[in-house]
This record gives C-alpha cells, structure tokens and sequence, in this order.
C-alpha cells in the first residue's frame, strides 16, 4: 500500500457493532456511519485523488510562489468540504468520536518501522538545524514556527515507533 492510499485509510474505522464509520476531519467530530462498501469505496476514490492532486499542487505553490500556496490550500479545502458534504448528505453519525489514540495506533500500523524511523530523525534534524540557526545570531518568527511544527512532528514520530513496538510486543 502507497503513502496517499494508507492516508486514506485513516479516514476510516469499523465500529464495534460493524459499522463503518469515516471521520471528516479525523477525530474531531463525530463520525459517519456509512450505509455500505460502496460509499467508502466512493469516498476513498474521492480521497485518493484528492491528496494526490493538491498536495503536491500547495506544496509546489507554497514553495515557489510564497502566499499563493495559502490560496491553493485554501481552494482545496474548500473544494475538499463541498465535494465531502454532497457525498455524506443525508447520512446519520455515530453518537462516539474517534480517538486520538486509536487514530495514532492505526497510524503505526499502517506504516513501516524504517518511514517511522526516517520521520522522526528527519524532524529531529529540522529542531536542531533551527536551534543551531537561532544560536547563530538569526533569530526570526519563522524559525521559531518551523521549530514548534518540528518538535511536534518529532513527539508524534517517537509516539507512533513506541505505539508499533508495545503493539508487537518487542
């Protein structure tokens, strides 16, 4: 399984009682209840192709062109909640949200030790770069910012290793 599709799969979730359930916006919120396969296949397809497309379009944006990253990501999330909310129309939620924990312990399951390895070293190097940087004399907003975004990517990197490692029992 591929990085966007193993994205997609933790929009969803199977209740105790079998239901389907998919969080729009992840754990905040309650849930929907899916009425069968067919609709979470449709809302996959629907994921898929957009994680696919404006990821690497805002990312392309914010590199090259600054603020006009902002704009695409703010199309996209725009375009994300009215294409979602057609899809969803009419569909009941289940009265219990979804966990930040099941989220996260999903999340380990899904990807390989050495990506979750490489994250966290990867976010660690960025904290450092940035502490090394202020150290220097170059103390900007910015850097500050990318060094909170970075210390909090580097938690939740070690947090998902030691979630894979309690699960396998090793």
């Amino acid at each position: 399984m591929r990085y966007f599709e193993k994205l997609v799969q933790i929009s969803f979730k199977t209740s105790p009682n079998g239901e389907i359930l998919y969080g729009k916006y992840g754990v905040i919120g309650k849930p929907y209840i899916l009425p069968n396969n067919e609709k979470r296949t449709e809302i996959e397809t629907f994921l898929l192709k957009y994680y696919k497309i404006f990821t690497p379009l805002t990312l392309v944006a914010a590199i090259g062109f600054g603020y006009i990253g902002l704009l695409v990501a703010l199309f996209a999330t725009i375009y994300y909640e009215i294409s979602i909310r057609k899809m969803l129309k009419g569909l009941p939620k289940n009265s219990n949200r979804i966990k930040l924990n099941e989220t996260g312990n999903q999340v380990a399951k899904l990807y390989s030790k050495s990506f979750l390895w490489f994250c966290f070293f990867g976010s660690l190097l960025f904290v450092m770069a940035g502490i090394f940087i202020i150290a220097n004399g170059k103390d900007d907003y910015k850097i500050w910012l990318a060094m909170g975004l970075f210390s909090i990517s580097t938690i939740f990197y070690g947090r998902l290793i030691l979630s894979q490692k309690n699960a396998s029992g090793k």
